[in-house]
């Protein structure tokens, strides 16, 4: 949208002939907003004028002669860009929607590079003990800041570098707890895969490696972070793939000894400490507090913000569901079919907050169908499908434990995208690429070593 396409509409005409000081404030304000925004950002620029276009609605109605409405009906036509429906599409004419790509790209040539580099299984334990290094690290920071930072509205939460935009859902240098959540989950894979392997190089003389002790306090206090980051999600899906590893890790050549019973009880007071300074933490009490709050609005008859996120999507799915929008579209079109009950219950977030702003969304919270938006049925089924047959592969029909924790690390992370947006964070799709070039490596190796774990 420009200038040009506000004069030759008549804007200020329109406005004028209204004889409404709410619809001219209204429209005044959007008008102006929404093309400030097309000099920086089109695409966002798109999103703002349905936002205000259904707002517009919420307010008005649709009623016979309205100047307004007749205006931002025709500007609508004009925003259309013309399209082939047999060929994909984007939603904005604009070449920086294709350098935005790189993120996505390089995320890949992470997983292929190391794919290619990996010659022998032991490359993969190092790399496996590289990434568990940095993810001790990574939960250090975060408890660091949690117990020493205080936040304020001049504080940059995250180092003292970046500002976090919600204050408090961010977890050490994640802006997101559920994203941090991924991650650590993810990086929980590589440390049960090492657990098991060393388990089976000190053949269960467990008293007398001080490398086991070090990977089972890493497997403690990274697991611990997905509870102090508050996310219900992340804690769902850490109970049972810390229910699957330890099985895996528990049942091989089980045997009764006391060495055995005396080697966990070890960690037990841990445990239990570090638990009990969590159930005393405000997290858990805000844990609860939404918990409580979703199971009484669903015995009320009303639905979790996320499910209309959901159903808002599928009806953008229907609109295009072959090619889909184009990459990176979601937030720009999302608007236009957005369920009034979203844009109410964002609106009420408004009226607390400390400067005003516009509440856009910008996923779906739900990358699975946020792909399919974007990227269309074909382009899901040729680029995001294939992956998790891959990951199957390694979860059945193959008797590698080790092989299974790799791969049961991929699929948590699959079903994480099921019901969040981890993907859209470049740490998490990184190492999920990865993690995943790292689990299909192992396969391919391991069948040229016989008997190997």
């Amino acid at each position: 949208m420009s200038t040009k396409d506000i004069i030759e509409l008549k804007f200020e005409e329109v406005l004028l002939n209204s004889n409404n000081p709410s619809k001219i404030e209204m429209m005044t304000k959007a008008v102006n907003l929404i093309l400030d925004s097309a000099k920086s950002s089109p695409s966002t620029s798109i999103s703002l004028f349905f936002h205000y276009k259904s707002t517009y609605l919420d307010k008005f109605g649709v009623k016979k002669n309205d100047l307004v409405l007749d205006f931002l009906n025709k500007l609508e036509q004009r925003l259309e860009i013309p399209f082939n429906s047999s060929l994909p599409s984007s939603v904005v004419n604009d070449f920086i929607i294709f350098k935005k790509n790189h993120l996505l790209i390089l995320n890949m040539l992470i997983g292929i590079i190391i794919y290619i580099h990996i010659k022998k299984l032991f490359q993969i334990d190092r790399i496996a003990l590289l990434f568990t290094m940095n993810f001790l690290i990574l939960c250090i920071v975060g408890f660091y800041q949690k117990y020493t930072q205080q936040w304020s509205d001049d504080y940059l939460e995250i180092l003292g570098i970046w500002d976090a935009p919600e204050p408090r859902y961010y977890f050490s240098t994640f802006t997101y707890k559920n994203h941090w959540s991924a991650f650590a989950i993810m990086m929980l894979s590589f440390t049960f895969f090492i657990l098991f392997k060393l388990k089976k190089e000190i053949k269960f003389d467990y008293l007398k490696s001080k490398k086991l002790f070090f990977y089972i306090f890493v497997l403690i206090i990274g697991s611990s972070t997905v509870l102090y980051s508050g996310s219900r999600s992340g804690t769902i899906l850490l109970i049972i793939f810390i229910l699957f590893n330890s099985i895996l890790v528990l049942k091989e050549n089980f045997n009764l000894n006391i060495k055995k019973f005396l080697f966990p009880a070890i960690f037990i007071p841990v445990i239990i400490l570090i638990m009990y300074l969590f159930v005393q933490d405000k997290k858990w009490k805000e844990m609860i507090s939404n918990t409580e709050s979703q199971i009484k609005n669903l015995s009320n008859g009303k639905a979790p913000l996320r499910w209309f996120f959901w159903k808002d999507s599928v009806k953008i799915i229907q609109d295009k569901p072959v090619w889909g929008h184009g990459y990176l579209s979601f937030s720009s079109v999302y608007p236009k079919f957005q369920s009034y009950e979203v844009r109410h219950e964002r609106s009420l977030g408004l009226e607390n907050a400390h400067k005003e702003y516009i509440p856009l969304v910008a996923h779906a919270h739900n990358d699975l169908l946020e792909h399919i938006v974007e990227w269309g049925l074909v382009g899901v089924f040729l680029i995001f499908l294939p992956f998790i047959f891959i990951i199957t592969t390694g979860i059945y029909p193959t008797s590698s434990h080790s092989l299974h924790i790799l791969s049961f690390g991929c699929l948590i992370f699959i079903v994480y995208c099921a019901v969040d947006f981890p993907s859209r964070t470049p740490a998490c799709l990184a190492n999920f690429s990865a993690l995943l070039a790292m689990t299909q490596k192992y396969r391919v190796l391991r069948k040229k070593i016989p008997g190997r774990i």
